[in-house]
């Protein structure tokens, strides 16, 4: 991945210098890094590019245009990762309103930033609001993408958290476990789909009393994410962090 961030960092490099700033390719360019940097933690660089790349598309392209839409839902998901909740809130509303009325409420984009919004909702503890949109995401996934699509799986996986979230252990025990076997089985065990659904099942396993089992899995997750993301990615970090409150260990 680090050897994907140079050449991206010099790509765009170039772009800007023979292109300009305001160049599609340029845009692309920049949008390509910002994503690259999100997923091995950079996460303020990302931001920094992704907030420049947005105010040049809402310019050139327009506030309506899907490739806005589209960055104005990375951006909110790296505020969110930042924990600015309510930035990541405002935005992913508005992307949300716009993407159902210009994209329609099947578009995969729109239904991405339905369960984006969700996410933050369920952050600020507004449980009701987050089920309700996620069931109705799931519902258009199911009859879009088919039962065990990625998309209809990230899906279930997130209702299954707002489940757990509201208390209903034996219920989002239920999705999560269909979901690690599901996407296991399509993505390969360290997919960080698979890790984030291994990662879900172990802690409801744990909250449920099954504390040898979550902690199997959670050892599993950790060493997957190791392999993946490396050691110091935060999702790597964060799960390390849950196996230790698990009382277990990476050994």
């Amino acid at each position: 991945m680090t050897g994907a961030r140079q050449l991206q960092e010099v790509e765009l490099d170039v772009r800007k210098r023979v292109q300009g700033e305001k160049h599609p390719d340029t845009l692309s360019s920049k949008i390509n890094l910002a994503s690259t940097l999100h997923s091995q933690g950079a996460l303020s660089s990302a931001r920094k590019l992704q907030e420049a790349a947005l105010e040049v598309c809402e310019r050139v392209l327009g506030e309506e245009h899907p490739v806005t839409l589209s960055l104005m839902g990375n951006l909110a998901s790296t505020l969110w990762d930042q924990g600015d909740w309510p930035g990541a809130m405002q935005l992913h509303k508005e992307v949300v309103e716009v993407s159902k009325r210009v994209l329609g409420k099947e578009h995969p984009d729109t239904l991405r930033s339905m369960n984006n919004l969700a996410s933050v909702l369920l952050s600020q503890g507004d449980l009701s609001g987050a089920k309700e949109l996620q069931e109705s995401v799931l519902v258009v996934c199911k009859q879009v993408y088919g039962e065990k699509h990625p998309h209809t799986l990230v899906a279930i996986g997130q209702l299954a958290n707002t489940l757990h979230c509201q208390g209903d252990l034996p219920g989002a025990r239920k999705l999560q476990l269909a979901v690690l076997e599901d996407t296991s089985s399509l993505l390969g065990n360290d997919h960080p789909n698979t890790l984030k659904a291994m990662g879900n099942l172990a802690f409801t396993l744990w909250q449920q009393g099954e504390v040898e089992e979550a902690r199997r899995l959670q050892r599993g997750c950790v060493a997957g994410c190791e392999r993946t993301l490396g050691p110091i990615h935060p999702f790597t970090q964060a799960t390390a962090g849950v196996l230790m409150q698990m009382g277990g260990d990476t050994a």
